[in-house]
Order: structure tokens, then sequence, then C-alpha cells
């Protein structure tokens, strides 16, 4: 006679359960992570796409629009006025080294209406020619903009403007930059002694509002605008 052995399975306890999951539980942990994960960096591409293309087919457009309404009040001297309303074009700023098509209108104010359009003057500095800081703010990536600012080494101004320097690296909080003479908020020249500058700011580093990059010029020379023309230092680049 063989002997008959009896089998007992024994279910695990709740306390034994809690310790010892299935491998049904590991795999529907496993696979609502990776959901988690997936739809993380659905959105992280979508939001690249509105930052580089979807807001730089939109900048484009209203910047055409202003360049168009500039370009009208060029045309009729009589309807520009002395001090323009805020998101009017004032000027349009050329820089051939930041790149062949840096070519941009610049508005009055540098909120995020105005720069949602293009580069824009700070109401409380100088206008374009004038003694004082003609300042300029923009974007560095997006909103149109598609630039990696630099500047070529120049020669120290003389004078007071001897720690003017061409470019710099800031603090969001440091105004003093886009002073008349930059680095000396509260300094006063008189008339004969004030240059006409231009400062240039943008984020940095890029993807980044940490810190502002700064670049300073110097009007070196004036022309008489000519409809189709341009002066040779920006055919030159």
């Amino acid at each position: 006679m063989s002997a008959q052995h009896r089998v007992v399975e024994r279910p695990f306890s709740p306390e034994t359960r809690a310790l010892r999951p299935s491998g049904s539980r590991i795999r529907t942990r496993a696979r609502g992570a990776g959901e988690v994960v997936l739809t993380l960096g659905m959105v992280v591409l979508l939001f690249a796409f509105y930052l580089l293309y979807f807001s730089d087919w939109i900048s484009a457009a209203k910047q055409r629009e202003a360049t168009a309404e500039l370009d009208k009040q060029w045309r009729n001297p009589r309807a520009t006025l002395d001090r323009p309303l805020h998101g009017d074009g004032i000027a349009k700023l050329s820089v051939p080294v930041f790149g062949p098509d840096f070519v941009w209108t610049v508005l009055q104010g540098t909120d995020q209406v105005a720069l949602a359009v293009g580069p824009g003057h700070y109401p409380d500095t100088a206008m374009p020619g004038e003694q004082g800081n003609f300042s300029v703010g923009g974007h560095r990536v997006g909103k149109g903009s598609r630039t990696d600012p630099r500047c070529r080494e120049v020669a120290p101004l003389p004078g007071v403007y001897s720690e003017v320097v061409g470019q710099e690296i800031v603090l969001p909080s440091q105004r003093e930059v886009i002073a008349p003479v930059p680095g000396h908020p509260g300094m006063v020249l008189r008339p004969g002694r004030q240059r006409a500058l231009i400062t240039l700011t943008t984020c940095h580093p890029k993807f980044s509002a940490r810190q502002r990059l700064i670049i300073h010029g110097v009007l070196v020379a004036e022309y008489t605008k000519s409809a189709g023309a341009s002066p040779a230092e920006l055919r030159s680049g």
C-alpha cells in the first residue's frame, strides 16, 4: 500500500501579503510610473515647441505689423510724436555681428506685451542718437529671438566712461547699467561731456532669467535715412 500525502495550502496572512506584493501589483505600479514619466515628457516637448517655434510665428507676425507701421510713420514725419506712446515702433535695430537676420523694429516699453513683438526701449532712457544711454531689452530665446549676442573687443572710453566695457554680466537688480553713465546712476554731466551710448540687455544664460547679459556701444557716426540704402558698417558685419 502506498502512503497518501495530503497537501495543505495555507493562504498568506494580511501581514505577509503586505510584505510580499504580487507580481501583478509590481507590474501595475511600474506601468503607472511609466505613464507619468511619458506624460511629463510630452508636456516638456510641447512647451519646448511653443517656446522655440509657435511663439516665433506669433511674434514674427506682430513684428511685421510694427515694422510696416513704423515705415508708414517715417514716410509721414508730421505724424511722428516727440515722445512715442507705449507699444509704438521707434527705431530699427540691426547688428550684423549677431547674425545677418538680426534686424528688428524696436518698440517703446519693456513689459511682456512689448517684448512679445520684439526688442523694447526702456522709457526712462535716451532716445536713439540723443546724448545719454539709449537702452534696449529683449528676449534671448523664443518670441522670435534667435541670437547668441557677442561683441568685439573695443578700446575703453575716456574720462568718466572709462569703466564702461563692451560686454558684461550682471544681476537683474543692477539697473545702473542703463544709466546715462553706466555704473553711475546719480552722475549728471554737462551736455558737452555727455556721450551718446547704446546698451542692449538680455537674459543670461539661455533659458534662464538668473542674470543679464549687457552689451554697450557708443555712437561714432550718423547718416541721413535713405530708402533702400544702408551704411557700410551694417553691410560688413
